[in-house]
């Protein structure tokens, strides 16, 4: 039981910061979106800008023992049928990163925010960004109309981590339990409950939550757990007396036969991993007691998220596919040393290789945030490596 209790902690540690899967057109890209929302002035909007950086298209230097680079970024706005720059900003971003990887993870982006109260018009947005060392620039131009909005204004998705709201990009749920909507009502009407309805995918759901108490700027905020959802790249429209808005959500969604192909196998792993004392007994019942048992045992450790497809359970499937297909050279990855402490600590930050001049042996070196080392040998030449040392 302690084992589990100590395992099950080391899944919540780790796996919150385990690398998300991002899609293709999210590679090595800066991006810029935009938001437009009433405002308290007459005839002006606030217009929000997310400036949306790749880590992977900027050098970093190190120093310090951190790895830093210098960006320099311009925002110009003009008004398109008059000609005239409205406003221009510049100033220099730092970011800063503890390991050399996460330099060059096309996972890792940095987002910047900006506001802006602008007259009801026609504009053009260019926006400048510029590595300070490198010096490689690149160009986002955006034309928008901005105008006060009637009844919804268009929902800005975001994710909640440690308590602090952040914008998800391209809308791309991956490993979130919720998404959180935010997003204006005409300021005309009072919200009305009964007049208020969400449905995904045209089917009406009540099981999310708003709320009513306003920030200074007037949002309402929407949340819907991920296991709403039910199937791929829903839809989500909210309604509120006439007025309809539509989200476009990417997601994958996948049922638990998908994310274990096998569950013998995952049984197997499970007790081998002292999550289970009963396999034997579950051994013997049909596939879908087996699946009824998997998922109600990690929706049990998990089950304030309301997620059909919840973090520790993804987590641990992850850990276990990339032991199997990365550690199998000589018996079952999930066996292996390197399996093992994966299994149980997570994936590695870092990772150095190097060999000893004097017996040829390879040696494996694993860094983890926490600052635990370990220390892998490969004495025989064959990659079967085996711990060394743990630290």
């Amino acid at each position: 039981m302690k084992k589990k209790l100590i395992y099950i902690i080391l899944l919540i540690i780790v796996g919150c910061s385990s690398k998300n899967i991002i899609s293709k057109d999210q590679k090595n890209s800066h991006m810029v979106e935009s938001y437009i929302y009433n405002s308290n002035s007459i005839d002006s909007v606030y217009l929000d800008l997310y400036i949306i950086l790749s880590n992977k298209k900027f050098v970093y230097a190190k120093s310090n023992g951190l790895f830093k680079s210098n960006v320099d970024i311009s925002i110009s706005i003009s008004d398109t049928k008059q000609g005239n720059q409205l406003l221009h900003q510049s100033w220099n971003e730092t970011f800063i990163e503890q390991y050399y990887n996460k330099t060059r993870s096309i996972d890792k982006k940095n987002i910047i925010y900006r506001r802006f109260l602008l007259p009801i018009g026609e504009y053009k947005v260019f926006t400048f960004i510029q590595d300070a060392d490198s010096k490689n620039n690149w160009v986002i131009n955006k034309k928008l109309i901005l105008k006060e909005n009637q009844g919804i204004s268009n929902p800005i998705v975001k994710e909640k981590k440690k308590n602090r709201y952040s914008l998800l990009i391209i809308n791309k749920v991956t490993s979130q339990d919720s998404v959180f909507l935010f997003f204006q009502l005409d300021n005309k009407k009072e919200f009305n409950s009964d007049s208020f309805k969400v449905t995904i995918n045209n089917t009406k759901i009540d099981n999310y939550k708003i709320n009513t108490d306003l920030d200074l700027n007037s949002f309402y905020c929407l949340r819907i757990p991920v296991g709403q959802f039910g199937n791929n790249n829903p839809i989500i429209d909210i309604f509120h007396y006439d007025y309809k808005e539509s989200i476009a959500i990417k997601y994958d969604y996948k049922k638990i036969e998908a994310i274990f192909p096998d569950p013998n196998q995952v049984l197997e792993i499970m007790f081998y991993y002292g999550f289970i004392d009963n396999y034997k007994e579950i051994k013997n019942q049909s596939d879908d007691y087996k699946y009824d048992y998997i998922k109600n045992y990690w929706l049990n450790l998990d089950s304030e998220t309301g997620s059909l497809e919840n973090n520790l359970m993804l987590e641990f499937n992850s850990r276990i596919q990339y032991s199997i297909k990365n550690f199998s050279d000589l018996g079952p990855g999930w066996r292996s040393d390197r399996g093992r402490i994966l299994i149980n600590y997570g994936y590695p930050s870092h990772k150095e290789e190097s060999r000893n001049n004097d017996n040829g042996y390879m040696y494996l070196m694993w860094y983890y945030p926490s600052g635990k080392k370990v220390v892998f040998i490969d004495q025989d030449g064959f990659g079967d490596y085996k711990i060394y040392r743990e630290m």
